[in-house]
């Protein structure tokens, strides 16, 4: 009967660990999700603006450092002409504390990169 016991209870250890395992597996997903849908924000923002002043890139940043991520780097025109073909760039460093193993848990960097190309557009209000 302790046995039994036992047996059940290691096989509880490994059944959790594998649950573990998966479910933080999929943080690293959302956070990339999040970290992209931030940036077609600002995106957005460098379109409409024509251009991604450094306020605007001050903003990214302290917004991504909140998140999470760290060694932020932003690349993004200042100012552009209407018409010019402007790129965002933000590469970014996601850290997480994650299981190794059934009982060892270790440090892992994901990078993470968004770079998209917007048109700049002079927007006339009637």
């Amino acid at each position: 009967m302790a046995e039994r016991a036992l047996v059940s209870a290691v096989l509880l250890v490994i059944v959790m660990s594998i649950c573990l395992y998966m479910t933080e597996c999929f943080v690293p997903i959302g956070r990339n999700m999040d970290f992209r849908d931030t940036c077609r924000d600002y995106l957005m923002r460098m379109e409409y603006n024509s251009g991604l002043g450094s306020s605007d890139c001050n903003e990214l940043e302290d917004e991504l450092e909140a998140m999470g991520f760290d060694d932020i780097r932003i690349t993004a025109p200042a100012s552009a002409k209407a018409g010019t073909v402007m790129t965002l760039s933000v590469s970014v460093i996601y850290n997480q504390s994650g299981l190794f193993g059934i009982l060892e848990r270790t440090s892992r960097n994901y990078v993470m990169n968004y770079e998209r190309q917007a048109v700049a557009r002079k927007v006339v209000n009637r």
